[in-house]
């Protein structure tokens, strides 16, 4: 059996580094701390690719902010309101004109199908609606039918399918009347 001899006081503890550093495997003296902070390429490119993150965020941050202010709120037409009007009318409140409470005159711009209402409307049910003075709507119309009645120019807005739903006129602009023409062509193909 042989005897294994103690090691030397000098295998026994690994060399130390002047300044208190150890050394370790695979990383030299040019790539330490002290080194990193003097400036060299090493040491710049993890900031660099730091700022091309931060500049990519920000563009990105810009785009989303941008993206949500031109696309918010975009008004959509209620296709199966539309189909189940009998005319749809772009109008203008006509608040002067002397009306029996909950009708409200309208004065009308335009209609689809043309021409198959008056020029003033009494249009029923649209008294809580919040709805700014001098802006043509467009609004889904059906017939009061009153047997009694002669005024042939009393409406209400077509209601959605959707229970306690407050009646649903919109906007007139380009977008919506587009978006309206659309939805009566495609049914008229159906």
């Amino acid at each position: 059996m042989a005897v294994s001899k103690p090691p030397s006081s000098h295998e026994r503890s690994p060399r130390r580094q002047p300044s208190g550093e150890r050394s370790r495997p695979g990383i030299d003296s040019h790539s330490s701390p002290a080194a990193a902070s003097n400036g060299s390429p090493a040491s710049r490119l993890p900031s660099g690719r730091l700022a091309v993150a931060a500049a990519v965020f920000v563009v990105w941050a810009a785009g989303l902010i941008s993206l949500a202010i031109v696309t918010s709120n975009p008004v959509t037409l209620n296709r199966a309101q539309i189909i189940a009007a009998a005319v749809v009318v772009e109008a203008v409140s006509d608040a002067e004109a002397p009306v029996p409470e909950g009708w409200q005159h309208w004065r009308v711009l335009r209609s689809w199908p043309a021409n198959q209402t008056g020029d003033l409307l009494e249009i029923e049910g649209l008294d809580g609606l919040p709805l700014e003075a001098g802006q043509s709507y467009l609004i889904p119309l059906v017939p009061v039918l009153q047997k009694r009645s002669k005024n042939r120019n009393r409406w209400r807005v077509v209601l959605t399918p959707q229970p306690f739903a407050a009646p649903l006129v919109y906007p007139a602009d380009s977008h919506t009347v587009a978006e309206l023409e659309g939805i009566l062509q495609d049914a008229g193909a159906e």
